[in-house]
């Protein structure tokens, strides 16, 4: 039996060290969002180009990954003070826990922005029905975006745009991008209306992940909803956000979009919905606010997935019929 030596033992801490601070567990909803957009113009359209959507989507696995990056490196007074740390909140506690140093979460981030620039020129070689300043345009977009949630001197997360941005970023962000790379357009209404219910559902849960970050955002003056309107109101907020995401839903139906997800949306999404609006009641009432509520971010996080998934699934199998 092969016997790993102190060397092997360190590149393999390293690398868990470096997927820890990726945080690829809110990568696929980024995913299903963007897929979902793909599709959708496949379905208007009738037509899917692959080495564009997987150009695409390495753009923006990318984008992500340096987003997270750049939000450890600059938040690392919040993320210092934060004892409510957790996988959904808090950051990836990489630099806090001593694992990684600021010299190699610099190299790193280096690393991937260079990398981004490569995946950029690729989408542009892989997409010549596309125009190139449209793609550039795009993906200026999302890194302005992406690295400004905390990046001086933007810093959005900290002037009161944290939650808006990362809304914006998650839902219409990589729909329209999935979209615009298969039709070179973002004229539809079609994408944009799909991307509403995705909105309201991942305000709810970035107003909700804050929640244990309070104490620690409010020390550094990290601007958050929380922090700017107190902790009971952003939950309410969360709250409203949750109701909006279920009735805009409703959406599909009205507009005749996809009338069959739009059932489907509503048998599933309002039981889920009530159920968190109970847990979301208990956090406010019991004014659980500084301290951890990992069970009731995890519901709000799996509550987003069904307004990409359930459509999704809906568009593909009307694709194949």
């Amino acid at each position: 039996m092969a016997i790993k030596t102190a060397d092997e033992n360190r590149t393999g801490s390293k690398l868990r060290t470096w997927l820890q601070a990726a945080r690829l567990q809110f990568y696929p909803m980024a995913w299903i969002a963007y897929t979902l957009g793909a599709v959708c113009a496949e379905h208007l359209y009738n037509g899917f180009h692959i080495k564009p959507y997987l150009a695409g989507y390495l753009c923006l696995f990318l984008l992500e990954l340096l987003t997270v990056l750049l939000n450890d490196y600059f938040d690392y007074e919040t993320d210092k003070l934060n004892k409510n740390g957790s996988l959904y909140s808090g950051g990836s506690r990489a630099i806090v826990a001593g694992h990684l140093s600021f010299s190699e979460m610099r190299v790193g981030i280096v690393s991937i922005f260079l990398l981004l620039l490569l995946s950029i020129s690729l989408l542009i070689h892989v997409s010549p029905n596309l125009p190139a300043l449209g793609i550039v345009t795009l993906m200026l977009v999302g890194i302005l975006l992406g690295a400004g949630y905390t990046v001086p001197p933007l810093k959005f997360c900290y002037r009161g745009f944290g939650e808006l941005v990362v809304g914006l970023t998650h839902s219409p962000y990589v729909l329209i991008a999935g979209f615009f790379l298969q039709t070179g357009n973002i004229n539809s209404p079609v994408p944009w209306l799909l991307s509403v219910p995705l909105f309201f559902a991942i305000l709810a849960a970035i107003l909700l992940a804050a929640l244990p970050d309070y104490d620690a955002d409010m020390a550094v003056r990290k601007k958050t909803f929380a922090v700017i309107f107190g902790p009971r109101k952003a939950t309410l907020a969360a709250m409203i956000c949750v109701l909006m995401a279920a009735l805009s839903a409703g959406a599909v139906l009205l507009f005749k979009i996809l009338p069959s997800a739009g059932v489907a949306l509503m048998i599933v999404c309002i039981p889920h919905a009530l159920i968190l609006l109970k847990a979301m009641v208990k956090v406010r009432r019991q004014h659980l606010f500084g301290c951890r509520i990992d069970r009731v971010i995890q519901m709000a996080l799996s509550y987003i997935i069904w307004f990409g998934f359930i459509p999704l699934l809906v568009l593909f199998m009307n694709l194949n019929v």
